[in-house]
């Protein structure tokens, strides 16, 4: 195996299948991971790309995605003034350890979306961070919808910086073995649920979609979040693929399943 860049699509929350991906890479893919030289991601994937990265805690980053998953869930109709940007800027600031920029910096590759008026619209990846506020900055910007994450678009000089999947929803690299990760079902992506044999596919910003009736319903949960239940769901399969991958790969390294589910009965408990 060459370089590898381990690719996370953006993918809202769906991004619970992404986190199940890194439950399994780390417990069972440490030699995997000793081959991987970049990890990059857009929007949500970049946060997960993190995770893997910077070795954030799992238990604190999906006790967060299920308190502000459950927060829009309640108050769907509020988006724009829910401020989902602070959510994601405090949710960072809170899982992220002191020295996060060094450890991602050069390894860590986030996709935004810059716009100048009037109409230039360009993508960057950021790769360099010269300090833990600009890491978090350049995540949140990654993650920020218009309208939907609030109101005050992030900006750098004259420009506006939003979230990367606009224009590079899956960074990929030439010179790498890429393994793209996807909560979208597709033959394209290594790691991802399995598509239709007969599925037309497309190509959505570097990122493979298969046009079938279940990738359908997955983009409404892009944006507007599953039940706890339905979390778990995603979590379990992204954890299973993440599995089946390293076992295609000859990689599989056995160790008990993280003990991480209960987080997801106990946000139901508390209604």
């Amino acid at each position: 195996m060459n370089k590898v860049n381990v690719a996370f699509a953006g993918c809202g929350f769906l991004g619970l299948y992404q986190t199940g991906v890194v439950a399994a890479l780390t417990s069972h893919g440490k030699s995997f991971l000793n081959k991987v030289d970049r990890v990059s991601g857009a929007s949500a994937g970049s946060l997960h790309a993190t995770m893997l990265v910077c070795e954030t805690p799992l238990e604190a980053c999906i006790s967060i995605g299920l308190q502000t998953a459950k927060k829009l869930r309640t108050n769907f109709h509020k988006i724009p003034w829910q401020n989902l940007d602070a959510e994601v800027r405090n949710g960072l600031d809170s899982i992220l350890c002191e020295n996060a920029h060094k450890i991602a910096s050069s390894k860590l590759y986030i996709s935004i979306t810059s716009l100048e008026a009037p109409v230039n619209v360009k993508n960057k990846l950021v790769s360099n961070f010269e300090s833990r506020e600009e890491l978090i900055e350049v995540l949140a910007q990654s993650c920020f919808i218009p309208l939907y994450s609030g109101f005050n678009v992030p900006k750098q000089g004259n420009k506006w910086i939003i979230d990367g999947s606009y224009t590079d929803n899956l960074p990929l690299f030439d010179d790498h073995d890429n393994v793209k990760v996807s909560p979208f079902a597709s033959s394209g992506a290594e790691i991802s649920p399995k598509s239709r044999e007969d599925a037309f596919e497309i190509i959505y910003k570097n990122m493979p979609y298969a046009m079938e009736y279940n990738n359908v319903k997955r983009l409404w949960s892009v944006v507007v979040p599953p039940s706890n239940e339905g979390l778990k769901h995603l979590f379990l399969s992204g954890y299973k693929d993440g599995k089946l991958y390293l076992k295609k790969q000859g990689l599989f390294e056995a160790a008990p399943m993280p003990n991480l589910l209960y987080l997801f009965d106990q946000e139901d408990s508390k209604g």
